[in-house]
Order: structure tokens, then C-alpha cells, then sequence
């Protein structure tokens, strides 16, 4: 993908690409923030039922120190990766826009996470449902096969994914400004604008 998001835009394969780079970029995130927060907390119940037993602390200081530090750390993560893709990628989105995007994502997908393994008692018991979590948000995002291909009584499972809505803002931060043939297909063909830019944020913080 390398200065992918150079290009005119003039093929449809160029559009393609680029966003492809971008679904891998959200994808890479959402994977690594979910593999970390499933096994969060199971890990730490013994030592969470422990205190609270003994009135060391409640639930919400707890919760609250967890989301603090998940914040943190996610930040870094996704700072970290896009300081390097967004350049060698070259894209045209700005990368304040994309930085906030990806957190966003990362967090509701760690949201997800925490929530499944709020759940089980067993680390492994919540690694065995992340396929479970991961591969609808994959199949209904538009990255494997364009939304307006997939059955009618299907599509209504595109809107519980938040790739979906991330993957939609991202396409639109990248293509905008892009006014080819190109570029007005893969819009038209992901119902990327089928709801404002500040609506997609909106459902996106709700999924976290």
C-alpha cells in the first residue's frame, strides 16, 4: 500500500486500493484492541471479587481506572500506528480526523470486548467468541464484498458493526474532495452517504 492514496482516482482500482489500505488500517486496530480486552477482565476476577468483597473499592471507582488506563493505552497504539501508515500510505484524509476515528473505533471495539468477557469466567472461554464478534463486523463493512451486493434481508446487521461506521468515515474523509466516476461508485456502492458525517459519529460513540 505504499503512497496508495497518491493516486488521481481516475480507475476504479485505485479506489479500491486505497481503500482497502484503509480497512486494513481500522481492521488492525479493532483486532488488536479486542484481543486485549477479552481476557481483561476474566484474568482480573479473583482479584476483583476479592476486594470488592472486602470493601477495598466499588464498581464504578474500578470501572473507571479500567477505562482510564484502556484510553490511554489506546491512544498510544493507534498514535503510534498511524504515525507510520498514515505517511507511507500517503493518504489525502487529514490525519487528526483519521487519529480520531481509529480511537474511537478501538474503544468501542474494546467496549465489546470487555462487555463479552464480562461474561465468561475463563480467559479461554472469551478468546473462543471473538470470531464470533470479529467476522460480522468483516463481512458487513463493505471490505470483502460491496454492501449493495449483500442480500436485502441481510443488510440490516451491517448497522450493529461499528467497522461499518468507521469504515463509512473514513471513506468519506479520504474521498470527499474526489469528485471522478471512481470515486462517486464506491460511495454509491457502500451507502456511504446514506447518513451525515456527525451521524456516524454519533452511533459510533454509542457502540463504545
Amino acid at each position: 500500500f505504499f503512497q496508495v492514496g497518491q493516486s488521481d482516482y481516475l480507475l476504479y482500482p485505485e479506489v479500491t486500493a486505497t481503500f482497502g489500505a484503509l480497512s486494513n488500517l481500522l481492521i488492525s486496530s479493532m483486532f488488536g484492541s479486542v484481543q486485549s480486552s477479552l481476557t481483561t477482565f476474566p484474568t482480573d476476577r479473583p482479584i476483583f471479587l476479592r476486594e470488592y468483597s472486602t470493601n477495598h473499592y466499588s464498581i464504578i471507582p474500578y470501572f473507571l481506572s479500567k477505562f482510564s488506563m484502556e484510553c490511554f493505552t489506546i491512544f498510544v497504539q493507534v498514535f503510534s500506528q498511524l504515525l507510520a501508515a498514515y505517511f507511507l500510505m500517503g493518504f489525502k484524509a487529514s490525519f487528526f480526523a483519521l487519529m480520531g476515528l481509529i480511537s474511537l473505533l478501538s474503544l468501542a471495539s474494546t467496549s465489546i470486548g470487555i462487555f463479552i468477557g464480562c461474561m465468561n469466567e475463563s480467559p479461554d472461554a472469551a478468546l473462543q467468541l471473538m470470531p464470533m464478534l470479529l467476522v460480522p463486523q468483516l463481512l458487513f463493512s463493505g471490505f470483502f464484498i460491496q454492501v449493495n451486493l449483500i442480500p436485502a434481508f441481510l443488510r440490516w446487521a451491517q448497522y450493529l458493526c461499528s467497522l461499518t461506521y468507521a469504515s463509512r468515515l473514513a471513506t468519506l474523509f479520504e474521498f470527499s474532495d474526489c469528485d471522478t466516476q471512481s470515486c462517486h461508485d464506491l460511495l454509491l456502492n457502500n451507502n456511504v452517504n446514506q447518513m451525515t458525517v456527525g451521524q456516524y459519529w454519533i452511533l459510533l460513540g454509542v457502540i463504545a
